[in-house]
């Protein structure tokens, strides 16, 4: 929030400058003489718009955008539309109650699982490597995506304390980070998960 602010701060500077100067050049008439004039402006220009597209984004990502989709497949398609898009898994199991597809190295990257309720895709889950989703990559540092989606609705710990899950239910989204970056995407309706802990 506090890089949104500042950001938002830098563009309405900026274009306050712009605007200054564009004053200035219609109350010159000698164009060649403010050619540096006409330039600074035009610059000014382009980085406010720059600034104010990536503020736009930044916003969006944080309070409108959920994740729908991984990988070209989306919640609520059917086994058929999966297998035609990625072909047969490679392994076919339950979690859960879940049919759970998998296909391990997804286009070289680590493995995709796909979960089905009744024929619909419920839950898409990624080993990421190179991965994105709504503006969170995969490898990225745990303040970082809180900077940019806020703190999570619930946080649970592994065992051993290194590994999180922050859930996003707002947003379809669980990340599970290890040693404070990201190295997991799990996507479902109200996504919320929680590591299941031995009490042996």
């Amino acid at each position: 929030m506090t890089k949104m602010l500042i950001l938002t701060a830098c563009s309405i500077i900026l274009g306050f400058l712009s605007y200054i100067s564009l004053v200035k050049l219609r109350k010159e008439h000698a164009k060649i003489r403010n050619f540096g004039v006409w330039f600074a402006s035009g610059l000014l220009s382009a980085v406010t718009i720059i600034l104010v597209l990536y503020v736009a984004n930044l916003a969006y990502i944080r309070f409108i955008a959920t994740a729908n989709s991984l990988n070209e497949i989306t919640l609520d398609d059917t086994v058929s539309d999966v297998v035609f898009l990625l072909g047969e898994p490679d392994k076919i199991g339950t979690w859960k109650g879940f049919d759970r597809y998998t296909y391990d190295e997804f286009y070289g990257s680590g493995a995709f699982y796909v979960f089905f309720d009744e024929d619909k895709v419920e839950r898409l889950h990624r080993d990421c490597f190179t991965s994105s989703v709504i503006g969170v990559s995969c490898r990225q540092d745990v303040k970082e995506v809180v900077e940019l989606l806020g703190q999570p609705q619930s946080i649970s710990s592994s065992e051993n304390k290194t590994e999180r899950i922050y859930n996003y239910p707002d947003k379809n989204l669980s990340i599970f980070l290890e040693k404070g970056t990201v190295t997991r995407f799990s996507i479902a309706k109200d996504s919320e998960l929680n590591f299941v802990q031995n009490n042996d």
